[in-house]
């Protein structure tokens, strides 16, 4: 492993288990990139180093909950998430939203393509869908899921509830009366 020097320090060797073809780190700092390498050894002495590999001291995120219904259109629904609730070690750098094709929550399609949304924003946590199968209608149903990405990996959220293509309803055309029989000087009986 390589140090913060730049020198490489030895963490593991295989005197004892020639077999052995892992090895455990412990004690690194969460979220900081280790380089490490391997030697093959034998009676005759150490091979020449294999090239470097470097990973994060972090997991995948966890614990991440359904996406919240926030409002719906005739042809947009609106979801808002929150964060994991563990990072892994490392910040979320993205989020992905998906959205079934029929409310069954079998088949799913990415509906933030990072060519067409902005991306690469953990501080993202809310979003629009406006795009559907053809052919959709007032009150068909949809679920949401939202994958969190660090740079480990990624973690699907729980699926939401069902959620529905509508508006907010028109508003009534006329107002509510009272009953002026029943309206005393405690109560009003209101009808609309």
């Amino acid at each position: 492993m390589q140090n913060d020097d730049d020198t490489w320090i030895e963490v593991f060797r295989a005197i004892f288990n020639p077999n052995a073809l892992q090895a455990t780190v412990f004690g690194l700092t969460a979220g900081k990139l280790y380089s490490f390498r391997v030697y093959a050894v034998d009676f005759n002495g150490d091979s020449n180093p294999s090239d470097v590999y470097q990973i994060y001291a972090c997991g995948l995120p966890r614990y991440f909950d359904a996406p919240r219904y926030l409002q719906s259109t005739q042809t947009s629904i609106t979801i808002q998430w929150d964060e994991p609730k563990f990072d892994g070690g490392c910040p979320i750098l993205d989020y992905e939203v998906y959205r079934d094709l029929d409310g069954t929550g079998k088949n799913w399609t990415v509906v933030n393509p990072k060519d067409s949304y902005p991306r690469m924003d953990s501080n993202i946590r809310k979003f629009t869908c406006d795009r559907f199968p053809q052919l959709v209608s007032v009150g068909d149903e949809f679920v949401f899921k939202v994958v969190a990405i660090n740079i480990q990996g990624s973690v699907e959220s729980f699926t939401s509830s069902l959620m529905y293509l509508a508006s907010v309803p028109n508003k009534p055309a006329s107002p509510p009366t009272s009953d002026v029989l029943v309206t005393s000087r405690t109560s009003i009986k209101v009808t609309y």
